[in-house]
C-alpha cells in the first residue's frame, strides 16, 4: 500500500510540475528539477564560516584569525549568549527572503531549516526548546503569518527539539525596526517582550531563538532579555542571514 501511495504521490507530483512550473525563488528562471533556487543563484549564495565572532556570529575578514569576540560584542555584550546566521544578506539572499516575509513565500522554508541543522549540529549544548520571535498581535493578524513560527516548526520537524509558539509574546507595539537607526532601534523594542507561559519552566535550560534575519541584533537581545528573567542556562540564537550593511 505504502509503495502505491509512493508511485501515486509521485505521478501527482510530476503532473503539477507540468500543470505548474518550478521557478527559482530568487530570480524566476524556469526549474527542471524540484529545488527551489537554480544553481546559479546558488553558487551566488555566501555562506558564513570560520572565523566569526563567538557573540554575535559576524565574520571576520581574515581567514588567518581565530573565532573570538568582536570589538563590538566586547564593549555591549548582548542579552543572548550566542547568534549564528547561515549566509549573509545579500543577492540572490535578500530577494528569497523579501518572498518568505512579504509574499508567504513559505516553499523554501525547508530548505532553509536544512541550513539551520548545520547550526545546531555545530553547538556544543543541546537545545531544550526552540522559540521563534514573535510578532505583535495587529502586525500577525495583517500579515495573518509569522515566518519565524513557521521556520521554527519546520526545524522541530526536522531535529525533534521541541518549539514553543506562543511562550514568548510582543506585548507593546512598536516602530517597524527598518525605519529606524541603530541606535534608535535599541531603545524601540525594550520591554516589548514578555514570557507568558506558565506551565513550562526555562531554568536551566538551553533554548534557541529563531528568526529570519540579523542586523542589529537588537530584536533578538530584547526576546533574549525577557527570556533570561526565567533563569535558562543559555540562550543562543539562530537567523538565516546576516545583513552587514546597517
Amino acid at each position: 500500500m505504502s509503495t502505491e501511495y509512493g508511485v501515486t504521490r509521485t505521478i501527482i507530483q510530476r503532473a503539477l510540475n507540468i500543470l505548474l512550473p518550478q521557478v527559482c525563488r530568487a530570480c524566476g528562471c524556469l526549474l527542471k528539477n524540484s529545488d527551489k533556487i537554480c544553481n546559479d543563484c546558488f553558487c551566488k549564495i555566501r555562506w558564513i564560516g570560520k572565523p566569526h565572532c563567538t557573540i554575535c556570529g559576524s565574520p571576520f575578514e581574515s581567514s588567518v584569525a581565530v573565532s573570538h569576540p568582536c570589538p563590538e560584542c566586547l564593549k555591549r555584550k548582548p542579552a543572548f549568549d550566542w547568534h549564528r546566521s547561515c549566509v549573509l544578506y545579500e543577492e540572490p539572499v535578500n530577494r528569497i527572503l523579501y518572498h518568505l516575509k512579504y509574499s508567504a513565500g513559505m516553499d523554501c522554508i525547508g530548505v532553509f531549516a536544512e541550513w539551520f541543522e548545520k547550526i545546531i549540529g555545530e553547538q556544543t549544548v543541546k537545545a531544550d526548546y526552540l522559540i521563534p520571535v514573535p510578532l505583535s498581535m495587529g502586525r500577525l493578524r495583517r500579515r495573518s503569518y509569522n515566518q519565524s513560527v513557521e521556520l521554527a516548526k519546520k526545524i522541530s520537524h526536522r531535529t525533534g527539539i521541541p518549539v514553543l509558539i506562543h511562550s514568548l509574546q510582543k506585548i507593546r507595539k512598536t516602530v517597524p525596526q527598518t525605519e529606524l537607526p541603530r541606535e534608535e532601534r535599541l531603545k524601540n523594542l525594550r520591554g516589548a517582550f514578555a514570557w507568558k507561559e506558565k506551565k513550562i519552566c526555562l531554568k536551566d535550560k538551553n533554548v534557541f531563538l529563531i528568526d529570519d534575519v540579523f542586523t542589529t541584533g537588537s530584536t533578538l537581545n530584547a526576546c533574549a532579555s525577557a527570556l533570561k528573567l526565567q533563569k535558562p542556562a543559555m540562550v543562543g540564537a539562530m537567523t538565516i542571514a546576516l545583513n552587514l550593511r546597517h
